[in-house]
């Protein structure tokens, strides 16, 4: 069941005519961040739940944190249609926004013009959508209907508007369907849906200025005037069955009705709310001086607008009582004829119910130092546990009496009244238990130190208290410890409550309970319920729990809670030890630090919290546009933020509870204030769910929201798959280069062994021809075996001689070109040594003073000389004698070193004739330390340890 809004309502008919309530601030919240700096018109609510208003300067849509504006000047009204589009009404024209929860759609329906005509408008005032669809507009001197495209004009009588810009036709229907309309005038007319025309209906009174029309959705009109407001009844044939006034609040702006309670704002007195049945109205002083000009209600919100600013007032299903505001409340108890004992410490009263509300009758009232801690009523007489001990107060005779008198430093703490007439005290101090039996007798179980509380059920009386204590005690006295294995340290035991089959125990570390069919077992082990700090518990009629902690009030129904504090009407969220009760009628009472509050009903459903929507989304410090519930693509190890809003006020106590899955595995759950990061996602696709809850509602429905992580372009799979084809190609194309130029070298060297080893194949094949012949001889003679063999012997010694005068030969030779060899480097060398002394002559003859010219030409002479040294062409010459005699040296050098340079193979073959370094330096035309240098750089690159080394190579090579 919805309960009421705020402020009252108060059910229990405690609203009487003009009855002022101040209305806590924490209920009522100002939009102040909306910059809307015009006269404000109207306002709705899209069914994204955003909030759209209409002003002089534009029409807004607010989403909780950002302000959109769209440029439509004089808004005048607009209205939320069936389908849940917007149609916005203003000088213009008529408007329709199609929403979604993250964009709308403007489209202009209807322009206005001057000129009265069939498809256009005429300074248009106030729209309103009937139950079959139909839109109807109010203009000065006409009424327009609008339906799919089409506009149908019925002209009434000419308007006297006067300064009412807003208003010139207003409408309502009633309980049967019938659409009224009422001009600014004081005419009402109805409706004809067979002719399609409006008939006036005849008022009884005369009304002016008649600015506003509402329904009851029954057989009752409200109208509003500048005289006050009126009531009409509908008879039959939709005839006036009367009319009356209710109230004489005047100049009515809006009237607004729903679920009984009617909203009205006046210009000149501000808000008030009526009950639509006792005509009770309670005055919202707060608005006393604004000019609220629109209402639009909900379930559980009431939202204002204001001339200049936009309000909301939140639902509060409590009620405080103004008899104990600001007071504090030590115990409420029931007595036995469905009357209340409410005891204020120095007074006590009885509360009783009447068709008129609570009526509160002061029993007693202390002059000195007495203060009672609890109390009740028995036998006319009021019973109170002071700090002085047990009084008794007649409240025929008016007589207090102190029955028990306690310890200088007792504290008597709780009184009780069990079934049998007995009256139970606890104290507060580690002092006995007190029996006080139907005859008066006091018994003291000097014992029982740590009981701080006693309750029955079922006719079993229960005695409670410190560190998880717990008896169960019989009529006859006799008391019995039921073992509770409480984890150690055991908690305090502050409060007990009971439903058929178990047993709820209110401690200081949370609500355990206890089955009462496991209360014979040796040990009973309780089960945690809910955790933390709770002083006091009450179970209603339909099992929900109510318990109260540091926070408030919490309500425990169907595993889920909800907790209520001062937002929702509590005096205080302090609620005092055992100070929540379950009336008889299933009504609950709640004691608090600063006054007495009741729900404004039985009991309560609860509502859930406005959907948040998502307001911002940033990834590594740039904003994204939200415009889907799918977020798009994230790179990996990207930083995402989000921030979320629901439209419930106030907005720093609503909280977010967010859930991150990933193919239906949860990644990440968290509770915020409304933001949520994540970083380090893995790759895949994510469902982000959010929900919100605020004080004294269930949380939200879920809004999920989709993304992807992605690798970033460099990361991803094709990318991966081109760098290393292109490596591979690189690789294959190195290689490629690399055997192709090793085949050259390999070419080139062939080439080289070919040319080297013509004359030994030559060779070889005479060889093979002389072995040829012999084999022929030898098949020739084979049954010769003595000529054979004499003749292989001298065939043999022949072919030896022959190869030795051959091996002479080529001796021979070699020795004669290794003569010429020497021969040719040592011409090389007196040729280049006679020209570096011609080149000498050359420089001291150059440098004689006094002849530049000759100089300058002797120096010339000199440079070529020298060029001529080095790029003597007899080199090759030498080169091409060294290779037919060392025929495979370069080959193998370049083989074994290939880095060699072609610098480097001259000075090889200088050191393998074994020439000096002076001798190098000649013939190569440089100085010795050239050589010198140039020797120990070859050494280096063919890897040589020593210089002996490199030598001793070159010459076995």
């Amino acid at each position: 069941m919805k309960y009421k809004l705020a402020i009252g309502i108060l059910l229990l008919s405690y609203c009487l005519n003009g009855q002022q309530l101040n209305v806590a601030v924490n209920q009522i919240h100002e939009l102040k961040d909306l910059s809307i700096d015009n006269h404000i018109k109207c306002l709705s609510k899209d069914k994204s739940g955003n909030l759209w208003i209409g002003a002089d300067n534009g029409l807004y849509r607010y989403n909780g944190k950002d302000v959109d504006k769209i440029n439509i000047s004089y808004v005048k009204d607009m209205i939320l249609t069936r389908q849940g589009d917007l149609y916005v009404l203003s000088d213009a024209g008529l408007y329709e926004i199609q929403t979604t929860p993250f964009d709308w759609t403007l489209h202009h329906l209807i322009p206005s013009r001057r000129e009265v005509s069939d498809t256009t408008l005429s300074f248009p005032k106030t729209i309103y959508q009937d139950i079959s669809g139909n839109i109807w507009i109010g203009e000065n001197q006409a009424i327009i209907r609008y339906l799919n495209g089409t506009m149908k004009r019925f002209p009434i009588a000419e308007q006297n508007v006067g300064n009412y810009l807003r208003h010139s036709f207003t409408f309502a229907e009633d309980g049967f369907g019938t659409l009224w309309t009422l001009s600014f005038n004081g005419d009402l007319y109805r409706y004809d849906r067979m002719n399609e025309a409006f008939v006036e209906v005849i008022l009884p009174i005369r009304l002016n200025e008649a600015s506003e029309l509402s329904s009851d959705e029954g057989n009752k009109l409200w109208i509003g005037s500048i005289s006050g407001i009126f009531e009409a009844t509908l008879g039959e044939n939709h005839s006036i069955q009367g009319i009356q006034q209710i109230s004489d609040l005047g100049k009515i702006a809006s009237i607004s009705i729903n679920e009984g309670y009617a909203w009205v704002s006046s210009f000149e007195k501000g808000l008030y709310q009526f009950n639509v049945e006792t005509y009770g109205s309670i005055k919202l002083s707060t608005f006393e001086n604004l000019d609220i000009l629109d209402i639009f209600q909900e379930t559980d919100q009431v939202w204002l607008a204001g001339s200049e600013s936009i309000f909301v007032i939140n639902s509060a299903p409590f009620y405080t009582f103004p008899l104990t505001l600001n007071q504090f409340v030590p115990t409420l108890q029931q007595v036995r004829d469905n009357s209340f004992v409410l005891n204020l410490g120095r007074k006590c009263y009885r509360v009783r119910r009447s068709p008129q509300g609570m009526q509160f009758e002061s029993l007693f009232e202390s002059d000195n130092q007495l203060w009672a801690n609890d109390a009740l009523i028995h036998q006319q007489e009021l019973w109170m546990a002071t700090s002085l001990g047990v009084y008794v107060y007649d409240l025929e005779s008016k007589e207090l009496t102190l029955l028990k008198e306690t310890n200088q430093n007792s504290w008597l703490n709780t009184i009780y009244r069990t079934s049998d007439g007995c009256i139970w005290v606890s104290n507060q101090q580690d002092e006995a238990l007190i029996k006080i039996a139907p005859d008066r007798s006091v018994h003291t179980y000097l014992e029982l130190t740590s009981v701080r509380f006693v309750v029955e059920n079922e006719e079993i009386t229960y005695l409670a208290g410190e560190e998880g204590v717990l008896y169960a005690c019989s009529e006859e006295g006799d008391y019995q410890a039921i073992p509770l294995d409480f984890a150690l340290p055991k908690p305090d035991i502050f409060d007990m409550a009971f439903t058929s089959d178990s047993i709820f125990l209110a401690t200081e570390k949370g609500i355990f309970t206890v089955g009462k069919s496991q209360l014979i077992d040796p040990t009973v082990t309780p089960h945690l319920k809910v955790a933390g700090n709770v002083e006091s518990i009450a179970i209603d009629q339909d099992g929900v729990v109510w318990f109260a902690h540091p926070k408030g009030l919490s309500k425990l129904e169907k595993g889920e809670q909800v907790t209520f504090n001062r937002s929702q009407g509590l005096p205080s969220q302090y609620i005092v030890q055992r100070g929540l009760l379950i009336d008889a009628n299933n009504q609950l009472w709640v004691c608090t630090s600063k006054g007495l509050a009741t729900l404004t009903e039985g009991t309560i459903g609860i509502y859930q919290t406005p959907k948040p929507a998502l307001v911002t989304c940033i990834s590594n410090n740039q904003d994204l546009p939200v415009k889907d519930y799918n977020l798009g693509s994230f790179f990996y190890n990207s930083a995402i933020g989000l921030d979320f809003l629901s439209m419930a006020f106030p907005a720093n106590s609503v909280q977010y509870r967010a859930r991150l899955m990933q193919d239906d595995q949860l990644v990440k759950q968290e509770i915020s204030d409304g933001t949520v990061s994540f970083f380090g996602l893995e790759i895949g696709d994510y469902t982000l769910q959010i929900q919100a809850k605020q004080p004294g509602a269930k949380w939200s429905d879920p809004v999920a929201y989709t993304f992807t992580v992605v690798k970033k372009w460099h990361q991803t799979s094709w990318f991966i798959l081109l760098i290393a084809s292109i490596l591979v190609g690189m690789i294959y194309l190195i290689i490629g280069l690399y055997n192709r130029n090793l085949r050259q070298t390999n070419e080139k060297l062939e080439l080289l062994v070919k040319e080297r080893t013509a004359s030994l194949e030559n060779q070889k094949n005479e060889l093979l021809q002389n072995q040829q012949q012999i084999v022929v001889q030898q098949r020739e003679l084979i049954n010769k075996n003595e000529v054979l063999s004499e003749t292989q012997k001298a065939l043999t010694n022949s072919e030896i001689q022959f190869l030795e005068l051959k091996r002479d030969q080529m001796r021979r030779e070699l020795e004669l070109k290794t003569k010429q060899l020497t021969t040719h480097a040592l011409s090389i060398l007196q040729k280049n040594q006679y020209l570096l002394e011609i080149s000498q002559s050359l420089d001291e003859l150059g440098n004689t003073k006094g002849e530049k010219e000759i100089s300058s030409a002797v120096r010339k002479m000199s440079q070529h000389i020298r060029n001529s040294i080095k790029q003597d062409q007899r080199w090759d010459e030498f080169r091409l004698y060294f290779e037919q005699v060392h025929a495979d040296f370069y080959a193998k050098l370049k083989l074994s070193f290939p880095k060699l340079t072609n610098q480097d193979l001259k000075q090889c073959a200088l050191v393998k004739l074994n020439l000096s370094l002076e001798d190098s330096a000649t013939i190569l035309g440089v100085s010795s330390e050239s050589v010198r240098i140039s020797r120990y750089r070859i050494q280096k690159k063919m890897g040589m340890s020593s210089q002996a080394a490199f030598y001793e190579y070159l010459v076995k090579l």
